[in-house]
C-alpha cells in the first residue's frame, strides 16, 4: 500500500539483503491464504525488530490488530516506546498492556475489545483470559525460547487462523527441529547492518587497574558503559567500588525486581545520557537498546551459558557511534 512504502521509504537506514530477504518472505507469507507460522533467525543486533515492526504495520494497514509478546517488562517498555515513535506520524495507535490493575488499565481493555487499539504490546498477560480482541491479525513473539510453556500453549489456544511470525537470536533445539520438519518455515538474517562491527571480547580476573582503564577509556570517547553481575545485592557492592576507582561517574542501577514506572524513568535517562554507567543484572540481555553504549564488563561470567554470554554481547555497538 501507499502509506506502507512511504513509511519504508522514510525509514532512518537501509535494511541489510538479509532484512529485505526475511521481509519479502513474511509478506508472502501473511498475503497467502493459509496461517503465517514463521521463525525469524537473526543474531544480536542484526534487525529483527525493524523487520518485525514492518510485519505489524502491514497487519494494520489491513485493518487488524496485532500484538507484541515479550519475555519481560523491560523489552515490552522498549519496543512500546520505539513502536510509538516511529509510527507518530501515522494514525495507529500503539499501546502497553501492563498486568496493573487499575482504571487505565481497565478502559485500556474495553479499547482492545472494541477494536479501537491497533498495536498492544506487553508481557504473557497479552494471551490471559481478561483480554479479548476485536480483529486480532498477527502475534508477533519476540525472544520465544524465553517464554514458558503454559504462555505458548494460550498461543496457541487463541492463534487460529491468526498469522505468527516468532523472532529469535538463539533458538532452541526443539525450534529448530521443526523448521527441519517443515513444520514451520523459517527466515534468516544472515547479514549485518551496514558499518556494524564485531565487538571484542576480552577475559580478566578482576583489577582494578584495568576496570578503571576500560571505564575511563569509554568515557573519554563520550560513550556509555554496562556493568552486568546477575546478583542484585552485588549490584550495590558494585556501585560503591566503582564510584571509588572513577569518582564522580553517574551510575544508574536496573534489574528485573524495579517497578515498571522507575524503569521507565532510569531508561530515558539512560538515553538522554544522564548516566555514564548503567549497572545491571543479566535482564538487559534482551531489548535493552543503548546505542551510545559500546564497552561491557560482564562479573561472574563463568556462571553464564554461552547463549546468555552471546545476547549480552549484543547489547553494545549497536549503532555506527562504536570506534
Amino acid at each position: 500500500s501507499f502509506l506502507q512504502k512511504q513509511f519504508e521509504d522514510s525509514c532512518p537506514f537501509k535494511l541489510s539483503s538479509g532484512q529485505k530477504k526475511s521481509l519479502n518472505e513474511i509478506k508472502k507469507d501473511m498475503e497467502s491464504n493459509k496461517p503465517m507460522d514463521r521463525l525469524l533467525i537473526g543474531d544480536v543486533g542484526y534487525g529483527k525488530t525493524e523487520v518485525g515492526l514492518r510485519a505489524v504495520l502491514k497487519c494494520v494497514l489491513d485493518h487488524k490488530q496485532a500484538i507484541i509478546l515479550t519475555p519481560s517488562k523491560i523489552l515490552s517498555h522498549q519496543h512500546y516506546e520505539e513502536f510509538k515513535d516511529r509510527l507518530k506520524d501515522y494514525d495507529i495507535r500503539v499501546e502497553l498492556l501492563t498486568s496493573q490493575r487499575n482504571k487505565k488499565r481497565t478502559q485500556l481493555l474495553e479499547d482492545i475489545r472494541n477494536g479501537l487499539v491497533d498495536i498492544i504490546i506487553g508481557t504473557h498477560n497479552l494471551v490471559s483470559d481478561s483480554v479479548q480482541y476485536k480483529n486480532l491479525g498477527l502475534i508477533v513473539i519476540d525472544e520465544e525460547q524465553k517464554l514458558g510453556i503454559v504462555t505458548k500453549e494460550k498461543i496457541k489456544k487463541i492463534s487460529s487462523n491468526i498469522d505468527i511470525l516468532s523472532m529469535t537470536g538463539t533458538p532452541i533445539p526443539r525450534t529448530l527441529n521443526l523448521t527441519k520438519l517443515n513444520i514451520r518455515n523459517v527466515s534468516i538474517i544472515d547479514t549485518p547492518p551496514l558499518n556494524k562491527k564485531a565487538p571484542i571480547t576480552e577475559s580478566y580476573s578482576w583489577n582494578d587497574n584495568k576496570i578503571k582503564f576500560v571505564i575511563n577509556r569509554e568515557l573519554k570517547r563520550g560513550g556509555q558503559i554496562f556493568v552486568v553481575d546477575n546478583n542484585i545485592k552485588e549490584l550495590y557492592i558494585l556501585k560503591d567500588k566503582i564510584e571509588t576507582l572513577v569518582p564522580n561517574i553517574k551510575i544508574a542501577i536496573f534489574h528485573g525486581k524495579m517497578k515498571a514506572d522507575d524503569i521507565d524513568n532510569i531508561m530515558l535517562d539512560v538515553l538522554d545520557k544522564k548516566y555514564d554507567l548503567i549497572l545491571a543484572s543479566t535482564v538487559i540481555e534482551v531489548g535493552i537498546t543503548v546505542k551510545n553504549a559500546n564497552t561491557m564488563i560482564i562479573f561472574n561470567a563463568q556462571n553464564m551459558g554461552l547463549a546468555q554470554l552471546h545476547q549480552l554481547r549484543g547489547r553494545v555497538g549497536r549503532s555506527n557511534n562504536n570506534i
